[in-house]
């Protein structure tokens, strides 16, 4: 057997050199920080390198784009997803509006499928993202739409094939050769590992023996020969979570909340966030230092596993339903009667404002006896709601997959018969809507949003205002083809299938408020001409029942 392992450093400067296509998985963070660390040295501002990533956020990748040495960005998102924030970084918008990196928008599933078929030696990847969106537009010596060779109805959307350098993924446990045992959710898998042409780095929370790698051989998703360098980095994902109950004697932990909540004061504040990486990063020799300045009692804690269900928190109060509670209530009721019209069996919860509202409907779903499997686009599927929490029961999932099955087979498949429930930034009159660039702005991206509007129902979720409902966005991140609903805290625009504009169908008013007044509300904070549905109705605020199970449910982020 021949030994590829080494420490996360020595792999690092090995690989590191100007031009270099890197490739980086989300819960690398670990070697992100190195790389971090080591590009502000020796190479300085030159390396230029092409970044890579489904999800450039948080564990400072979006420092590593803002440090100088990054000359493109190809990825799929660009939010920070916390239990207080969800949305954009600011040193990322401050790169992206001075133009001095250049951005590539993808969606995860057409991102992780060009990486795939670059993994297969294909000549390019099929895909049913994109289409009708900017990203196509945009990327058009990279995509283009073609009759079907076959003769089937509608479009073929073909991509090429993206093929990193060399990729750096973390992983649960490996051998020295570099086996590696890869538990999902990934995201984008090991499709960037696969691909890349001079080898993968594997950092690795365990280093094991080679009759372990045999013994759990149905994990092994990446063999050495396709490694060139194996790391042993424990809490190499921190502050993410990390881990399996699949094999309960290797280390697994929850996300650190306390430090994500720390390095996100930090990002939004200019003046604070050198510091902050001088402490984290550049005064620190490596990952064993940092770990070390975490502590051992810290470590300890997040390897407890948290309860699976918080007190419910009452509606007796006596505090009035919030803009959000009304907000999440509202789409509750619309995502419970379109499952109910139309029969979805699986629900996408995106970000957001929109996984309260997603959970709700599928427990008040149950109690009637309407089976709806939940979905998240990073690879949980059929998980169980973790009530206040900012991330998914992962444990509780019935299948633990990445993109390429969830937004490719469960809502693309042969089968589908899916609804999405997202969040945007701006939605138009026609139902696009826009998570990408506003004003100039760089925002969020797609994430999954394109994958699951190209291919099944639609309900969109944001606050009533002209800043957020627009006559036309200026980035079409996802068409509205199969938009059904825009649910805000004022009322519910629908519309059928098409290009045909929303109408107003539910608005929101109290018993002191006539018709006439809550419409004309309505219309003053919409940026398009308001146009009124025939089965106009008015609906009532939520009620006791509901009130309790949203604030059960919703994230504390989303508590003020």
């Amino acid at each position: 057997m021949r030994s590829r392992l080494t420490d996360l450093g020595s792999a690092v400067r090995d690989a590191l050199e100007p031009g270099l296509r890197l490739h980086l998985t989300t819960s690398g963070r670990a070697a992100t920080r190195e790389v971090l660390r080591q590009s502000q040295g020796a190479h300085g501002s030159g390396l230029g390198l092409t970044l890579i990533m489904c999800r450039v956020g948080g564990g400072h990748a979006a420092d590593l784009v803002a440090s100088g040495s990054v000359a493109a960005v190809i990825a799929g998102s660009y939010g920070a997803v916390s239990s207080d924030y969800v949305g954009p970084l600011p040193q990322l918008q401050s790169i992206f509006g001075r133009g001095d990196v250049t951005f590539q928008h993808w969606s995860f599933l057409s991102l992780t499928q060009r990486l795939r078929a670059a993994a297969q030696g294909l000549p390019f990847a099929q895909t049913h993202s994109l289409v009708g969106s900017s990203m196509a537009a945009a990327n058009a010596a990279d995509f283009m739409v073609i009759a079907d060779p076959f003769g089937q109805p509608g479009p073929a959307a073909i991509m090429s094939p993206l093929a990193p350098d060399v990729s750096i993924v973390h992983a649960l446990a490996a051998d020295e050769d570099g086996n590696t045992l890869v538990i999902p959710p990934q995201e984008d898998g090991v499709w960037g590992a696969l691909a890349s042409r001079r080898g993968a780095i594997v950092t690795a929370e365990h280093i094991v023996s080679r009759d372990v790698i045999r013994r759990n051989s149905h994990l092994v998703r990446l063999p050495g020969r396709y490694v060139r360098a194996v790391c042993h980095v424990p809490f190499g994902a921190h502050p993410g979570r990390f881990g399996s109950r699949v094999l309960p004697d290797l280390r697994s932990y929850q996300a650190d909340s306390d430090f994500d909540r720390q390095y996100l004061t930090a990002a939004r504040g200019p003046e604070q966030l050198p510091a902050w990486l001088r402490r984290w990063v550049f005064d620190l020799a490596d990952h064993d230092a940092y770990l070390a300045q975490l502590g051992e009692a810290r470590l300890a804690r997040l390897q407890r596993r948290r309860p699976a269900v918080q007190r419910r928190r009452s509606a007796e109060d006596g505090s009035p339903p919030s803009a959000n509670e009304t907000l999440m209530t509202l789409a509750m009721r619309e995502v419970i009667r379109l499952i109910r019209a139309d029969g979805h069996d699986v629900l996408l919860v995106g970000a957001g404002l929109s996984e309260a509202p997603a959970m709700a409907a599928r427990q008040v779903l149950r109690q009637d006896g309407i089976d709806v499997s939940l979905a998240m686009g990073h690879g949980f599927f059929g998980f169980e709601p973790a009530p206040g929490q900012s991330e998914p029961d992962g444990d509780s999932a019935l299948m633990s997959a990445d993109a390429t099955e969830i937004y490719g087979v469960v809502l693309g498949g042969t089968r589908q018969h899916g609804l999405a429930i997202l969040g945007a930034a701006q939605v138009d009159r026609c139902g696009n809507t826009n998570s990408t660039v506003v004003n100039g702005n760089l925002i969020t991206g797609s994430g999954g949003s394109n994958d699951a509007a190209s291919v099944c129902d639609t309900i969109v979720v944001t606050r009533m205002s002209k800043r957020k409902l627009v006559a036309r966005v200026e980035f079409v991140t996802c068409p509205g083809t199969r938009l059904r609903a825009v649910v805000t805290d004022k009322g519910v625009f629908r519309k059928t299938r098409g290009d045909v504009p929303l109408q107003l169908c539910a608005y929101l008013a109290d018993d002191a408020t006539s018709a006439d007044d809550a419409i004309a509300e309505i219309r003053s904070s919409c940026g398009w001409d308001l146009e009124i549905g025939a089965d106009l109705e008015r609906v009532p605020a939520a009620n006791g029942p509901e009130l309790s199970l949203i604030r059960w449910l919703m994230p504390d982020r989303y508590r003020r």
